[in-house]
Protein backbone atom coordinates (compact mmCIF):
# COMPACT_ATOMS: atom_id res chain seq x y z
CA UNK A 1 0.00 0.00 0.00
CA UNK A 2 3.20 2.44 0.75
CA UNK A 3 4.38 1.79 -2.80
CA UNK A 4 0.78 2.37 -4.65
CA UNK A 5 0.52 5.98 -1.95
CA UNK A 6 3.86 6.70 -3.12
CA UNK A 7 3.30 6.29 -6.64
CA UNK A 8 -0.17 8.37 -6.69
CA UNK A 9 1.83 11.10 -5.18
CA UNK A 10 3.92 10.74 -8.21
CA UNK A 11 7.29 10.20 -5.73
CA UNK A 12 9.40 8.72 -8.57
CA UNK A 13 12.62 9.25 -7.17
CA UNK A 14 11.53 7.48 -3.45
CA UNK A 15 10.56 4.40 -5.83
CA UNK A 16 13.60 4.33 -7.69
CA UNK A 17 15.83 5.00 -4.78
CA UNK A 18 13.73 2.06 -2.89
CA UNK A 19 14.22 -0.30 -6.34
CA UNK A 20 17.63 0.13 -5.99
CA UNK A 21 18.23 -0.10 -2.39
CA UNK A 22 20.30 -3.56 -1.59
CA UNK A 23 18.51 -5.66 0.57
CA UNK A 24 19.76 -8.86 2.43
CA UNK A 25 17.00 -10.99 4.09
CA UNK A 26 17.87 -13.97 5.12
CA UNK A 27 14.02 -15.12 5.92
CA UNK A 28 13.24 -16.88 2.84
CA UNK A 29 9.03 -15.77 3.25
CA UNK A 30 10.10 -12.32 4.56
CA UNK A 31 12.01 -12.25 1.04
CA UNK A 32 9.32 -13.46 -0.82
CA UNK A 33 6.94 -11.18 0.49
CA UNK A 34 10.03 -8.26 -0.11
CA UNK A 35 9.95 -9.44 -3.79
CA UNK A 36 6.64 -9.09 -4.40
CA UNK A 37 6.56 -5.61 -2.96
CA UNK A 38 9.49 -4.44 -5.75
CA UNK A 39 7.31 -6.10 -8.45
CA UNK A 40 4.61 -3.40 -6.90
CA UNK A 41 7.02 -0.96 -7.31
CA UNK A 42 8.35 -1.81 -10.39
CA UNK A 43 4.95 -1.63 -12.40
CA UNK A 44 3.81 1.91 -10.82
CA UNK A 45 7.29 3.10 -11.64
CA UNK A 46 6.80 1.94 -15.48
CA UNK A 47 4.40 4.73 -15.85
CA UNK A 48 6.94 6.91 -15.97
CA UNK A 49 8.96 6.05 -19.92
CA UNK A 50 11.61 7.82 -18.69
CA UNK A 51 16.05 6.70 -19.53
CA UNK A 52 15.93 6.83 -16.08
CA UNK A 53 13.34 4.05 -14.97
CA UNK A 54 14.19 2.12 -18.04
CA UNK A 55 17.73 1.27 -17.31
CA UNK A 56 16.83 0.96 -13.25
CA UNK A 57 14.21 -1.56 -14.46
CA UNK A 58 17.31 -3.23 -17.08
CA UNK A 59 19.82 -3.49 -14.15
CA UNK A 60 17.32 -4.80 -11.19
CA UNK A 61 16.02 -7.55 -14.35
CA UNK A 62 20.08 -8.34 -15.10
CA UNK A 63 20.46 -9.55 -11.65
CA UNK A 64 16.89 -11.03 -10.71
CA UNK A 65 14.06 -11.51 -12.53
CA UNK A 66 10.49 -10.88 -10.64
CA UNK A 67 7.52 -10.70 -12.61
CA UNK A 68 6.28 -7.37 -11.89
CA UNK A 69 9.81 -6.41 -13.03
CA UNK A 70 9.63 -8.32 -16.49
CA UNK A 71 6.30 -6.55 -16.98
CA UNK A 72 7.41 -3.42 -15.79
CA UNK A 73 10.23 -3.40 -18.02
CA UNK A 74 8.63 -5.31 -21.35
CA UNK A 75 6.07 -2.34 -21.13
CA UNK A 76 8.90 0.19 -21.96
CA UNK A 77 9.12 -2.38 -25.56
CA UNK A 78 12.42 -1.38 -25.87
CA UNK A 79 14.39 -4.23 -28.40
CA UNK A 80 17.92 -4.27 -25.68
CA UNK A 81 15.52 -5.43 -23.47
CA UNK A 82 14.28 -8.54 -25.39
CA UNK A 83 17.71 -10.85 -23.78
CA UNK A 84 16.48 -9.99 -20.96
CA UNK A 85 12.58 -11.18 -21.48
CA UNK A 86 13.86 -14.43 -23.11
CA UNK A 87 16.12 -15.56 -20.13
CA UNK A 88 13.11 -14.62 -18.03
CA UNK A 89 11.10 -17.31 -20.17
CA UNK A 90 12.98 -20.04 -18.38
CA UNK A 91 12.52 -18.60 -14.73
CA UNK A 92 8.78 -20.14 -13.49
CA UNK A 93 6.85 -17.20 -11.80
CA UNK A 94 8.39 -15.10 -14.38
CA UNK A 95 7.60 -16.95 -17.55
CA UNK A 96 4.09 -15.35 -17.99
CA UNK A 97 5.36 -11.63 -17.72
CA UNK A 98 8.03 -12.47 -20.23
CA UNK A 99 5.84 -14.23 -22.67
CA UNK A 100 3.66 -11.76 -22.64
CA UNK A 101 6.14 -8.44 -23.08
CA UNK A 102 7.80 -10.17 -25.92
CA UNK A 103 4.45 -10.64 -27.93
CA UNK A 104 4.22 -7.09 -27.46
CA UNK A 105 7.15 -6.32 -28.83
CA UNK A 106 5.72 -8.16 -32.05
CA UNK A 107 7.89 -8.12 -35.08
CA UNK A 108 11.05 -6.30 -32.94
CA UNK A 109 11.26 -9.53 -30.88
CA UNK A 110 11.54 -11.95 -33.96
CA UNK A 111 14.33 -12.44 -35.07
CA UNK A 112 15.36 -12.97 -31.46
CA UNK A 113 12.81 -15.82 -31.19
CA UNK A 114 13.82 -17.47 -34.28
CA UNK A 115 17.54 -17.87 -33.08
CA UNK A 116 16.42 -19.36 -29.81
CA UNK A 117 13.31 -21.28 -31.86
CA UNK A 118 16.44 -22.94 -33.72
CA UNK A 119 19.04 -23.17 -30.86
CA UNK A 120 18.75 -27.22 -30.09
CA UNK A 121 19.55 -27.90 -34.01
CA UNK A 122 23.39 -25.93 -33.40
CA UNK A 123 24.08 -27.85 -30.55
CA UNK A 124 21.83 -30.70 -29.21
CA UNK A 125 24.14 -31.68 -26.67
CA UNK A 126 24.01 -28.32 -24.67
CA UNK A 127 20.43 -28.46 -24.24
CA UNK A 128 18.37 -28.10 -21.21
CA UNK A 129 14.67 -28.65 -19.95
CA UNK A 130 14.83 -24.89 -19.45
CA UNK A 131 16.47 -24.63 -22.78
CA UNK A 132 13.55 -26.47 -24.05
CA UNK A 133 10.94 -24.61 -22.06
CA UNK A 134 12.31 -21.21 -24.15
CA UNK A 135 12.57 -22.85 -27.52
CA UNK A 136 8.63 -24.08 -26.77
CA UNK A 137 7.42 -20.40 -26.13
CA UNK A 138 9.24 -18.86 -29.10
CA UNK A 139 7.77 -21.41 -31.01
CA UNK A 140 4.28 -20.60 -29.93
CA UNK A 141 4.84 -16.57 -29.96
CA UNK A 142 6.42 -16.83 -33.12
CA UNK A 143 3.18 -18.92 -34.60
CA UNK A 144 1.01 -16.05 -32.68
CA UNK A 145 3.09 -13.34 -35.07
CA UNK A 146 1.99 -14.96 -37.93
Amino acid sequence: WAVQALARLGARPVLLEYLCARKDIPDPVVQFGEEAVQGTAARALAAWKTDEVFETLFRFASQKSLPGVIEALGSFRRAESIPLLIRALGDDLSRGAAENALRLMGPAARPSLEALAGDAASDPTGDTPTDRIRRRIARTILADLG
